[in-house]
């Protein structure tokens, strides 16, 4: 017997990611959470510092750290991706810094999988090197940064696939 289940799995635990998972776990927007972050240890942080809140809330969802897998059967996925903050030259190297996982020269946004085209997921972009300039306000696609070599991105063709 299948019980209806809500199922969100959120991709990033940076700043956008954990507000869209805070307003999820406050307006009781699903059963089950699952976050997937590159960095799984911070995924697992921000997965028990809600867990932690869940007393406070209108909610009992199941939250959990998960991987790409997770995504399989959920109702929803959600994505980050990054959006330029100033004019970033070709050849200008992403590196996520701090706590919060930045990338200098660019705010990571929320986009609708009808909108995000060929937009690179904020994710994927530690690392990559631009191949050719950004201006403020464009957001990094696929075509623009040097993706061949990186595993994220390897996994994320094949989590495509699934």
């Amino acid at each position: 017997m299948r019980v209806d289940n809500r199922k969100v799995a959120l991709i990033g635990t940076g700043m956008v990611g954990m507000s869209y998972a805070y307003a999820m776990l406050n307006q009781s927007a699903c059963d089950e959470l699952v976050l997937i972050d590159v960095n799984r240890l911070r995924a697992e942080g921000e997965a028990m510092d809600l867990n932690h809140g869940l007393a406070f809330a209108p909610s009992n969802m199941k939250i959990y750290a998960g991987d790409y897998g997770d995504c399989e059967d959920a109702d929803i996925v959600v994505i980050c991706a990054g959006v330029a903050q100033k004019d970033m030259p070709k050849g200008t190297i992403l590196k996520v810094q701090g706590h919060h996982h930045s990338i200098e020269g660019l705010v990571p946004e929320l986009w609708e999988l009808k909108d995000a085209g060929n937009v690179a997921p904020f994710y994927l972009l530690n690392g990559t090197t631009l191949l050719e300039d950004v201006k403020a306000g464009q957001p990094i696609t696929k075509d623009v940064v040097d993706l061949s070599g990186s595993l994220p991105y390897k996994l994320y063709n094949e989590g495509l696939k699934l």
